[in-house]
């Protein structure tokens, strides 16, 4: 906070000092880390080839993040309809995630493109009510069908300016989301095989809900494909 940023600021030093700023905020993988690290040295790199830049340092070979295999759970349909009926009426703002989240997990949208949903993604066909959108990530268009529980989080939003909840930034919503899982008791431990020791609430992040609805769907017998289509793979 409060950092100027110049072209010959963005040093090693600044590196070090950067990944544990971002640590410090709740950015702790190394996978998540990386893709904001990927972004600086592209940007880095286009300045340089511009003639903009003449700090090279970003190009040094600890000025980088290893990646790291990481484990994953998703979510069973009974442990999303605990967050769904979680009580978090308190704070409005959790209970914008709370709700968004429960879209996630039962429409299978990444967080980009539910941070972009708008109404008239929102759509009827044959009486059935679908999310029509194209994606971000790789500008797919996915066609979701939408069940009665998403239904019933958009006619709770009906009369808000966006129609739908409000979503933070992602690190602000991993945060918020780790306490509503955490208030809807999400408390079963050995879910990771290498840390048994944490409880499943731990575990979630925003792109559990999106593996939760394909998992889900892939258990209940819905063809790789259809899953495929809907997901936007």
């Amino acid at each position: 906070t409060g950092y100027k940023l110049e072209y010959d600021t963005i040093t090693l030093e600044f590196f070090y000092k950067w990944v544990s700023y971002l640590r410090s905020i709740g950015v702790t993988q190394n996978n998540s880390i990386n893709k904001y690290v990927a972004c600086l040295k592209a940007f880095m790199s286009e300045a340089a080839d511009l003639g903009y830049s003449s700090c090279m340092e970003f190009r040094r070979k600890k000025f980088y993040i290893g990646q790291e295999t990481v484990e994953n759970v998703y979510l069973k349909d009974e442990e999303i309809l605990m967050i769904y009926n979680a009580d978090v009426s308190h704070n409005p703002n959790l209970e914008n995630v709370k709700d968004a989240y429960v879209i996630c997990c039962l429409t299978g949208i990444r967080f980009s493109d539910l941070v972009s949903l708008r109404m008239e993604h929102i759509q009827e066909i044959g009486g059935e009510r679908f999310i029509n959108k194209e994606t971000l990530k790789t500008g797919e268009q996915v066609i979701i069908p939408l069940n009665d529980i998403v239904i019933s989080i958009l006619a709770k939003y009906k009369n808000t300016a966006k129609g739908l909840p409000k979503i933070p930034h992602n690190v602000v919503y991993n945060k918020q989301l780790k306490s509503i899982c955490k208030a809807a008791g999400l408390d079963e431990v050995g879910r990771l095989s290498k840390h048994p020791e944490k409880m499943l609430w731990e575990c979630v992040s925003s792109h559990t809900g999106r593996r939760s609805f394909a998992t889900n769907a892939y258990l209940k017998g819905i063809p790789i494909i259809s899953i495929m289509r809907m997901t936007g793979h």
